[in-house]
């Protein structure tokens, strides 16, 4: 005659007493039966987990299970002895509970152990290109043998997710290291959303040691894929990363680059026709992150990030040379920028969003590779340029600035640009033009950093990461 919640309770800390006793008093838990080790405990009886499932269908109850170090081995155990069904009681933050529910397809996937064939996604936004191609390009050869589990978006950081995850799955994968903030339970790779890195990150960041690119975050990554050995110094300095835990794929966000049809996507995404037109992408990195407050460099409120920028002036010289400008801001800086942008009538200059990438599903790369000129200043998305041999021209008006602050991780900055440096509207239109017209325009020095970066230059990368998940999940490494 034991309280049943009482007892649950008491396992956790800072339970409030009232909220046990009306939580008793109203009898919440009469339906509710209770997993210790092998044995189902209710308000009525205990029994051994093979009697429960024996009586099961006459008593009716509601298994809960503890969120615990053990939750997984427990769930797994009740699933191959053939329970139906459970909860998982969650404590959260705010020591409230909340009850997440495994359902019969999901123990069925238990028992089969299905989840030892089955690999979790998370597809973070539509610039999370190696993600996305992680699916998309899929291996014939895997496609039979393992299962996918795709959570989008800032999904992947509901309570739901984080319980279930381990249980349905033994890998995980994201381009954000969001799995990190999850209990270790899956073996974790890290396939990383930039190849060449402008800016200082993680511990080399002069002002925001903790805001990315964290050591503590890549404690609880298993494998980090890269792009290059210079590449692993780079992301060691930011985040001491041991050696071994890296492995040279290269980015599959290049494949999608080299197998997309950019100018059909394109054409689709703008619904309209581009014919001869020659294709601008403009892509800053962000100054004004707006989740975090974090500023970089001059905190400028505008898609080119060049002061007191004539948007008219510069949409009739596009004109003038048959080109329109494709203007993405930073996924972390779009709600503050582009909702501005978006305000300008201009004929030439196009401002898109992530969501406008959503509506018409399609991934950012799916469209990069139609661009004959980048224009950027400190962003990664300079190196899929450089993969691609394509022009690349850097607005630095505030070096100085995001120097100080933030620092390099590439200097001297001049060597490792392979493309002009301008600080004002006249010098960007007078590149612009230069680089329309001369396709030779640095491509020496593209040629040469780009085997720095590049180890592999084909269209095997998404192929090379699955064969290492294939590795993993074969029991052939660790």
């Amino acid at each position: 005659n034991f309280s049943l919640f009482r007892y649950i309770s008491n396992k956790f800390t800072d339970v409030d007493e009232e909220f046990i006793e009306l939580a008793d008093k109203n009898n919440i838990d009469e339906n509710w039966l209770y997993i210790e080790g092998n044995y189902s405990i209710s308000n009525k009886e205990i029994l051994t987990i093979e009697d429960y499932i024996r009586r099961q269908e006459i008593l009716n109850l509601d298994v809960i299970v503890l969120y615990n170090k053990n939750y997984i081995n427990i769930i797994k155990d009740i699933a191959y002895k053939g329970i139906k069904e459970c909860n998982i009681l969650v404590q959260t933050n705010d020591n409230k509970f909340t009850l997440v529910k495994i359902n019969n397809d999901e123990m069925l996937n238990l028992k089969n152990k299905y989840n030892e064939a089955t690999v979790t996604f998370n597809l973070f936004n539509s610039a999370d290109a190696n993600v996305y191609a992680m699916i998309k390009y899929m291996p014939e050869q895997y496609k039979e043998k393992y299962k996918l589990n795709v959570i989008k978006g800032r999904d992947v950081f509901n309570v739901d997710n984080i319980v279930k995850v381990p249980l349905l799955s033994s890998v995980t994968v994201s381009g954000f290291n969001t799995f990190t903030s999850y209990p270790k339970y899956t073996y974790n790779i890290d396939v990383g959303h930039a190849s060449v890195i402008m800016k200082n990150c993680g511990i080399l960041d002069k002002k925001h040691k903790n805001f990315g690119f964290t050591p503590k975050e890549y404690e609880s990554i298993d494998k980090v894929c890269i792009t290059s050995e210079m590449n692993m110094l780079i992301q060691s300095a930011f985040s001491a990363i041991s050696e071994n835990k890296y492995e040279i794929t290269g980015n599959p966000r290049t494949d999608i680059l080299m197998l997309s049809d950019g100018r059909t996507n394109l054409e689709k995404l703008l619904n309209r026709d581009l014919k001869d037109k020659k294709v601008i992408f403009n892509m800053p990195t962000f100054h004004v992150h707006e989740n975090s407050g974090v500023i970089n460099g001059d905190p400028i409120n505008e898609g080119i990030k060049i002061k007191n920028f004539n948007y008219a002036k510069f949409d009739k010289l596009l004109g003038e040379h048959n080109t329109i400008l494709i203007s993405k801001v930073h996924h972390a800086e779009e709600r503050l920028v582009t909702s501005k942008m978006k305000g300008y009538k201009l004929k030439n200059i196009i401002f898109v969003s992530n969501n406008d990438l959503e509506e018409k599903n399609l991934n950012l790369y799916e469209v990069l590779n139609c661009a004959d000129i980048l224009i950027t200043d400190y962003s990664s998305i300079y190196g899929d340029f450089l993969f691609m041999d394509k022009q690349v021209i850097f607005t630095n008006y505030d070096i100085e600035q995001y120097r100080a602050e933030r620092g390099l991780s590439l200097e001297p900055y001049d060597f490792w640009t392979a493309g002009p440096k301008v600080k004002t509207q006249e010098q960007l239109e007078s590149e612009v033009v230069k680089c329309l017209y001369d396709e030779n325009y640095y491509k020496e020095k593209r040629h040469e950093l780009r085997d720095v970066f590049y180890k592999y230059k084909d269209s095997n990368s998404t192929l090379r990461v699955w064969n290492h998940i294939d590795k993993v999940l074969s029991n052939k490494e660790n």
